[in-house]
């Protein structure tokens, strides 16, 4: 038996403790399939990365960016242009 490192508390498991969560794991993988991410969805999702901001149709994006008050990330970076 061996611990795990950095839980609160000590953890025990066991060899086939590694089986079964691999067979749970492969299962998940036949039940959703991973798709390919579209060329239009890719420079997308770069930018919600970096910019740490919502991943999804822009409304979402707005709707949960302001429940998150993560409302700075959604806004254009720089400073705002001069007004004449």
């Amino acid at each position: 038996m061996r611990s795990i490192v950095g839980t609160a508390e000590p953890r025990s498991y066991k060899e086939g403790d590694y089986i079964a969560f691999f067979d749970l794991l492969a299962t998940a993988k036949a039940k959703h399939p991973v798709r390919g991410l579209a060329s239009v969805e890719l420079p997308t999702l770069r930018t919600c990365v970096n910019r740490q901001q919502p991943f999804g149709t822009p409304e979402w994006q707005q709707q949960l960016a302001t429940t998150l008050r993560l409302e700075s990330t959604l806004r254009p970076r720089g400073r705002p242009a001069k007004f004449k």
